[in-house]
């Protein structure tokens, strides 16, 4: 098998390729770190490539760094064994700082867990408990959400407890093309023989899938800070850090030092050949900050500690025999040699763009599973990005946030690349709707004097009645304006009975009962009959009337079992036709303190417009003539 292993500092500073070896031996493991063992001879590569805390990556995911070193001799030659844990182990160099209350699902925490202690960390030293260059990546969707308190101890050990008990698979992992380590979980799966749910898997040596049953593992413990707690309880906790010096990292061989002059074949000058990467070693770019560089009017002598393998690209020639040249504007060469010491490579920047910076854009979303997002990726300096926020059933889009802050309330958030940017939809749930599917609840609905409806309900002396409403007209009433009425008329003395609630020229009433021949005992709540909304209530339980947020009135009702079912937006007799042209926004019936009525404006499946009542869990339509107007939808 032919691997391709790449060899990186602590800093992600690509150092070479690793070609010559005799072994390689890799574990992985789903709810922790796992390790590997590398066997290859003693070469000035690979004596320049395997130092202790450089990282290996394998072409994939895989990466480990180097923690165990140790040349040896035997019959078969001399070769260097390498062993380390995988980049998962870098979770061990921090600690939980205090105590920690966490909610949601495990995934969740345990990014909450990873980005507070080496990303974005909120406590002790935070600048040194940061991790260079590692990053979260999008938490997997789904699952239960939980609560978990945790105080003290390793974060790696607390990673490994919550994945083994939930079943979540975690790591960190190596993405060379940025270059960044990533911090990833998913759901794991259960394929042992011991279920059915999913496909198991068998390992064996008779298999041939297993090739060694043993392995054995050292590597030096670095663990150097401590949080040891002391007097009180829970945040007020006495903590003392306790730090021991770090050991030296051990030296590794002095590498070999090459010098190549590159000689510039035209009047570019020496920074804008070392900018646009006209010379890289194993994928590297040899500038400044890698290499030491001294110039000689068009001649740039480079002498840097890399590997023999240089990559070239442009138009060039080496010791004056032509390698390659370009078309047309934007082609580029690209070469392999084998580097000697002194050589000399002509490079011609004649037709050559350089090439345009990339940033990387991600976008997640919250909480997880409320919507999707579209646009994310990576996009070449000044492109225009335009990332898309769609909420899921039950949510609203809330706006596009960029650490901790709002920086759009569009759904559709477009800006120019101009760095790399880690940005987050929000999205809101939205309350369940009230009323039955294919009701659709509006504001008001509103009649033109000519619509009423018929409650069905008898006024009785425990009767407590509220209404939301607002009349739509300034001009002059010529008659009573009717917002309910429940009549019952005999021409026996003392037999009239009557329930309203009107607008006259003069006043707001309430009418508590009606003596003979028609003449009502009113009680007038409020002389300022001007058009407004109000929250009219009778309470014949109390006996009491009033107008929200003006003074309340005395009522003595009376009732008549032979009352009609109280009408709203007119009387309930024939004579007179007394409408009213208002909106209504909601009312409310009540006998012996239970609700019988909650009637809400809406439209119906039909397209009728009427209200819905929310205690029968039936709908009132229209009873009068033309139809009612729907306010806004809600």
């Amino acid at each position: 098998m032919d691997l391709k292993m790449n060899v990186y500092t602590p800093f992600l500073e690509l150092v070479g390729i690793l070609e010559a070896y005799k072994s390689v031996i890799w574990e992985e493991k789903a709810f922790s770190s796992g390790s590997f063992s590398i066997d290859c001879l003693i070469t000035d590569e690979s004596k320049t490539l395997l130092v202790p805390d450089n990282i290996i990556w394998i072409e994939g995911e895989t990466a480990g760094t180097i923690q165990y070193f140790h040349e040896n001799s035997g019959k078969t030659g001399d070769y260097i064994t390498v062993k380390g844990p995988n980049l998962t182990r870098i979770l061990e160099n921090r600690i939980l700082w205090g105590r920690y209350n966490l909610s949601g699902t495990v995934p969740q925490i345990m990014h909450q867990l990873v980005e507070d202690c080496c990303i974005r960390p909120t406590r002790g030293d935070v600048e040194a408990r940061k991790i260079p260059r590692l990053v979260l990546m999008d938490p997997p969707t789904g699952g239960d959400i939980i609560y978990v308190q945790r105080t003290g101890g390793y974060l790696l050990t607390a990673l490994e407890e919550l994945g083994a008990a939930y079943g979540v698979a975690f790591g960190v992992r190596f993405n060379p093309a940025v270059p960044q380590m990533e911090f990833w979980t998913r759901w794991g799966q259960n394929r042992s023989v011991n279920q059915n749910a999913n496909e198991p898997v068998f390992y064996s040596t008779e298999l041939d899938d297993v090739l060694s049953s043993e392995y054995s593992y050292s590597a030096q413990d670095y663990r150097n800070v401590a949080l040891v707690a002391g007097e009180g309880e829970g945040d007020d906790r006495t903590m003392v850090v306790v730090e021991v010096e770090v050991p030296d990292t051990p030296i590794p061989p002095a590498p070999t030092t090459y010098t190549i002059s590159i000689a510039v074949t035209d009047s570019a000058s020496v920074s804008s050949l070392l900018m646009a990467g006209a010379l890289s070693v194993a994928g590297t770019q040899v500038t400044g900050a890698n290499a030491q560089i001294t110039t000689t009017l068009n001649t740039i002598a480079v002498s840097f500690t890399l590997t023999k393998t240089i990559e070239i690209a442009r138009s060039m020639s080496v010791n004056g025999v032509d390698i390659g040249h370009v078309e047309q504007e934007g082609d580029s060469v690209s070469t392999t040699l084998s580097a000697q010491d002194g050589m000399t490579i002509a490079v011609a920047f004649t037709n050559y763009v350089a090439p345009t910076a990339t940033h990387t854009i991600t976008a997640a979303v919250d909480p997880a599973g409320s919507g999707t997002v579209t646009g994310a990726g990576k996009y070449q300096e000044g492109a225009t990005v335009t990332l898309t926020a769609s909420p899921g059933d039950g949510y609203k889009f809330s706006g596009w946030q960029e650490n901790g802050q709002t920086v759009s309330e569009d759904a559709n958030y477009t800006f120019t690349a101009s760095a790399n940017r880690a940005l987050t939809a929000v999205f809101a749930a939205e309350p369940a709707s009230r009323l039955p599917d294919g009701y659709t609840e509006v504001e008001y609905i509103q009649s033109d004097g000519t619509q009423y409806l018929d409650t069905g309900v008898v006024p009785t002396l425990t009767m407590k009645f509220s209404i939301d409403i607002e009349p739509t007209h300034e001009e002059s009433l010529e008659a009573w304006e009717m917002y309910a009425c429940s009549q019952y008329y005999t021409s026996t003395s003392g037999g009239s009975r009557a329930f309203c609630v009107y607008r006259s020229k003069s006043s707001i009433v309430a009418v508590a009962r009606c003596e003979q021949n028609g003449v009502f005992a009113n009680t007038n709540l409020s002389s300022d009959t001007s058009p407004r909304r109000m929250q009219i209530v009778v309470d014949y339980a109390n006996k009491k009337a009033f107008i929200g947020g003006e003074n309340e009135k005395t009522i003595s009702p009376t009732v008549n079992a032979s009352m009609s079912g109280i009408r709203l937006f007119r009387n309930s007799r024939d004579y007179g036709n007394y409408y009213a042209r208002a909106n209504l926004y909601s009312c409310q019936i009540e006998l012996n303190g239970a609700p019988v009525r909650d009637l809400v404006p809406c439209v119906a499946p039909s397209g009728a417009i009427g209200l819905y009542d929310l205690v029968g869990r039936e709908f009132y339509d229209n009873a009068g003539t033309g139809v009612f107007t729907a306010g806004p939808a809600i």
